[in-house]
């Protein structure tokens, strides 16, 4: 797996998910915009600190944008959370809408 490609296809479909420009992006996570269009051009590696300030102004699991889990998940709180994350992560995505639809019939 090519990192630096992983991660750039990671934050671009993240962010067009949540409907935010490159500018809104990189101000939360307090990286310069050319910093940020750099790494979504896959021309620099994302630092550690990056990442974890990335994934914390938007409560998003670092494994996301890591490609280790398919779905951007909130930071697990505890270990048990991370595997019922990563559990999630293997089902499509028509079997996780399907799921969650369960859960919220349950609920009412």
């Amino acid at each position: 797996m090519d990192l630096n490609k992983e991660i750039s296809k990671n934050l671009n479909a993240f962010m067009k998910h949540q409907n935010i420009d490159v500018a809104e992006f990189a101000e939360k996570c307090s990286l310069s915009k050319e910093r940020l269009e750099s790494i979504l051009h896959e021309e620099s590696m994302l630092e550690l600190d990056e990442l974890a300030t990335i994934s914390r102004a938007y409560n998003v699991s670092s494994e996301y944008f890591l490609g280790l889990i398919k779905y951007p998940f909130p930071i697990a709180k505890s270990e048990e959370e991370a595997m019922l994350y990563k559990k999630l992560s293997e089902l499509s995505e028509d079997e996780l809408l399907e799921f969650i639809d369960r859960i919220q019939r349950k609920e009412k």
